[in-house]
């Protein structure tokens, strides 16, 4: 069994839509958000001692299709370059090496593997970017949220951020904030302590996929037709 564990930085885009019933605007608001980076680590069950080993870990910048300009927020925040942007390859590129890396194929013979992250913002982030870019979701199903596990575990009144919850287990937030493959890497260190309480029969977290089931013919729809009014809002607004 393969477990990779990964954190995602978006981009955001400057225009807030008014809220309201209005269709389109909902579909608009869910791609304010672009993935432009995505870091995870991989680890596996050892053959013989079946204890949890470290394999390798992974990084890529990506290059957002509707908001490629990072915002001032963004650029400050995850320290990330406009140029490491321009320069990166899209998210349809990036998606094709990721799943190579993890292992993912369609055949029967596939090798199994949970996704695992720190909240729900990125997978469901990662699930609208596939709609987008026309790429089945199926590879997304095995997921697990790390944080309401943990939350649940210990009977928590609210979801606790990875920092408090380091520092509950005497660690500390190893590299820098808001690198994705760093911040995956710290999140490694919590999931190591779990990973044999963890009922993995359960689907975890996967209420979040039925949440947004039904904005994904409303994503397709409306954020394609309107490509290009998009991409002309965006390159207006910045």
């Amino acid at each position: 069994m393969n477990y990779i564990i990964f954190d995602l930085e978006f981009n955001q885009s400057k225009f807030k839509p008014k809220h309201n019933n209005n269709t389109k605007n909902n579909c608009l608001a869910l791609h304010l958000s672009q993935i432009i980076s995505i870091g995870a680590v991989k680890y596996t069950n050892h053959h013989f001692t079946n204890n949890l080993i470290s394999v390798s870990t992974h990084h890529s910048f990506i290059k957002p299709n509707l908001i490629p300009k990072l915002t001032n927020n963004i650029l400050s925040l995850t320290n990330i370059k406009q140029s490491q942007i321009n320069n990166a390859e899209s998210f349809t590129q990036i998606i094709s090496k990721f799943k190579n890396w993890i292992k993912f194929s369609t055949s029967k013979n596939n090798n199994p593997f949970y996704l695992i992250s720190w909240g729900i913002n990125d997978i469901i982030n990662l699930r609208n970017d596939c709609i987008l870019n026309n790429i089945s979701t199926n590879w997304l199903n095995r997921y697990i949220d790390l944080q309401s596990f943990y939350q649940i575990t210990n009977k928590l009144k609210s979801k606790p951020g990875l920092d408090y919850t380091l520092a509950l287990n005497n660690k500390h937030f190893e590299g820098t904030k808001h690198k994705s493959v760093e911040d995956a890497i710290n999140t490694a260190e919590i999931f190591k302590l779990y990973v044999k309480q963890i009922d993995y029969k359960k689907k975890l977290c996967i209420k979040c996929f039925t949440h947004h089931n039904k904005n994904e013919s409303c994503i397709n729809n409306f954020a394609k037709k309107n490509y290009d009014e998009i991409i002309k809002l965006n390159k207006f607004l910045n």
